[in-house]
């Protein structure tokens, strides 16, 4: 009878469909999931480093900048080189760029039939299509004919008027100085500036592969060495600078900030929470993030340089100068707002992450164009109301990728409120909150289809 109940439960144990489950989870567990976590979360902290001290770099020269005065600039003395210009009279040919699209107040073709009538020679002509935007627009009006024999090329927005004396104010520099390629001019004419042609030429013109094509169009003629506002001389850049460009703007900033910022403080932190086999070590997910938001947070406040008694400009080299003069003093109008601003990044570093990646390996899909059109005046015309159309269709409100992610973070935050022995759970609850408040279409401008 023994030999018969111990075969019995032998076989019961045997069979068990409970334990064998439990069995194949902590296989994976130990095999397969601990070590990836731990390769992961090694990782994150290595780029967490990165991050930390390209934030302590930039803050030693924003020190530099404030408190020792040192200042890497060139000064231009604008009134010497007007009269050199007086005097000889020789006035080079400026094209004048103004793109716009559905400008209620520009009437642009009136105004040409009114200088024709007035002897001035003038075509009005458009485009059939909107190919490429604002930077098709631009590198259509350059394949003109009449564009050969212009020398500068000043691009003004449709919604302000420059002064008269605009071009008094820029194009003595680039006349006298053969080695500038851009005058930038002051925060008053808005995103005016002009551009000498063979410096626009020699950087490939403009590219309509992304919506900031003033910067890019910047960045390619500053590694092509053209010296203007933000820019070094016209020297060839030395592979130093060229690797601290690539390095420190678009690896660091465009690409690891994103990533530690989503994977480290959303994914890892709160997964080694549910796996304590993995070691997290307290001062690199504590401290370490905390000097990055506090070095980051201190760095909000865009700081202007400027001389207005004097009317100089100033130009400094944008591989390293202008990037810690962008971020230089805390606004304290908004510390209070420091927390949700974090909590705010973390949810949006879900979409720089799948922006970084579908940019790095679907590189074909980067000449997309899936950007907020104006609406122009005929949409107002005939929906006067679209913009403030409320969603009604729940499938265009709730975001399930958020929503996954914030019941993800609350179920680690309760994990760790019930068997974990730190307090982890006061960052993962405000978490879990902060993407459940994006999850419900609580956070964002509504957009009619």
């Amino acid at each position: 009878m023994r030999n018969v109940g111990f075969t019995g439960l032998e076989a019961n144990e045997t069979y068990n469909p409970t334990r064998g489950i439990n069995y194949a989870w902590e296989f994976i567990r130990y095999q397969i999931i601990v070590p990836l976590l731990q390769i992961a979360l090694y990782i994150c902290i290595g780029m967490s480093i990165m991050l930390f001290f390209e934030r302590v770099y930039m803050a030693i020269i924003i020190v530099c900048v404030k408190c020792l005065g040192k200042k890497r600039y060139t000064a231009y003395q604008l009134e010497a080189i007007k009269q050199d210009l007086e005097k000889n009279k020789n006035y080079p040919m400026v094209l004048v760029q103004i793109p716009m699209y559905n400008e209620k107040e520009a009437l642009v073709e009136l105004e040409c039939q009114k200088w024709i009538r007035s002897g001035v020679n003038i075509k009005y002509e458009t485009r059939n299509n909107r190919n490429g935007y604002k930077a098709g627009a631009l590198r259509e009006g350059l394949k003109k004919s009449y564009v050969e024999a212009c020398e500068f090329v000043v691009i003004f927005d449709a919604d302000f008027q420059p002064e008269k004396d605009f071009l008094w104010r820029t194009i003595p520099y680039l006349l006298e100085n053969p080695e500038l390629g851009l005058v930038q001019a002051r925060w008053k004419f808005g995103t005016a500036g002009v551009w000498r042609m063979t410096a626009l030429i020699d950087a490939g013109g403009w590219k309509d592969r992304t919506t900031v094509e003033d910067m890019d169009l910047a960045v390619r003629a500053s590694l092509k060495g053209w010296k203007f506002l933000f820019v070094g001389d016209l020297a060839r850049v030395s592979i130093w600078k060229k690797w601290h460009v690539i390095y420190a703007f678009f690896f660091v900033r465009k690409i690891v900030a994103h990533w530690v910022t989503f994977f480290f403080y959303c994914i890892v932190i709160p997964t080694t929470i549910l796996i304590p086999e993995v070691h997290l070590p307290k001062p690199l997910a504590i401290y370490l993030p905390a000097a990055i938001t506090i070095l980051n947070a201190v760095s909000t406040l865009r700081h202007v340089n400027s001389n207005k008694e004097n009317g100089n400009i100033y130009h400094f080299n944008c591989l390293s100068w202008t990037y810690s003069q962008s971020y230089c003093s805390l606004c304290h109008r908004s510390i209070h707002l420091l927390v949700l601003w974090i909590l705010f990044e973390n949810v949006m570093s879900l979409h720089r992450t799948k922006a970084a990646i579908i940019g790095l390996l679907e590189a074909n899909r980067v000449n997309e164009w899936v950007v907020t059109e104006k609406l122009g005046n005929t949409a107002r015309k005939n929906n006067p109301r679209a913009v403030m159309r409320p969603r009604s269709r729940i499938g265009e409100r709730i975001h399930f990728t958020e929503l996954t992610l914030g019941m993800f973070l609350l179920h680690c935050a309760i994990y760790n409120m019930l068997y974990g022995n730190d307090h982890f759970y006061v960052y993962l609850l405000l978490q879990a909150a902060a993407f459940f408040v994006v999850g419900v279409g609580y956070v964002g401008t509504i957009v009619p289809n």
